[in-house]
């Protein structure tokens, strides 16, 4: 079967509607979607939660995804508006698409650098919040072994102190009963 070049856009742009239907099957457009993703996001920062190693890879696994999907939907566009002006765009409609494309690359972008900014400032402060736990930490104990230390100083003084020794003393009184026993 022999296909000239119409009915190769035509089959090509048949199958990537068929996708693009699949893919909005649960009745949400995909711009309502990232709007969702990006309220989560905001509530997230407004609670300030901390994060987690855990936390922070899940999150990166989504702007993968997020991305991918950014990715699909301005190939999906660029293929029905191709299909709409049989393979021809003019000059004019090359340039809107390319301001278009622009503009939605600079959003992403400003998007990953400022969530990169909020993980950095979590992370500075979870650092300094362990820094400062560790030095209250060590000077507690350090106030600890002072009050030990000087608690243990009376007694060592006391036991330094000489002791009159009343043993000698009390065997010279039993050998002088003997004697007089004797």
């Amino acid at each position: 079967m022999k296909m000239n070049k119409r009915s190769m856009i035509a089959l090509i742009a048949l199958s990537s509607m068929v996708v693009a239907v699949q893919a909005d099957n649960d009745g949400k457009k995909p711009h309502k979607k990232e709007k969702a993703a990006q309220a989560k996001i905001q509530k997230k920062k407004a609670a300030e939660k901390t994060v987690c190693a855990k936390c922070l890879e899940r999150a990166e696994k989504e702007q993968v995804k997020r991305k991918a999907m950014a990715q699909k939907k301005q190939r999906d566009m660029l293929k029905r508006f191709d299909m709409d002006n049989d393979g021809k765009l003019s000059l004019q409609e090359k340039q809107s698409m390319q301001t278009k494309l622009m503009a939605e690359r600079a959003r992403t972008e400003q998007m990953q650098l400022s969530e990169k900014h909020r993980t950095e400032k979590i992370l500075l402060t979870e650092s300094q919040k362990k820094r400062q736990a560790l030095l209250k930490k060590k000077q507690l104990e350090e106030r600890k072994s002072e009050m030990k230390r000087e608690k243990a100083a009376p007694k060592k003084a006391e036991d330094k102190q000489p002791v009159k020794k009343k043993k000698p003393e009390k065997k010279k009184q039993p050998q002088k009963k003997k004697a007089e026993a004797k």
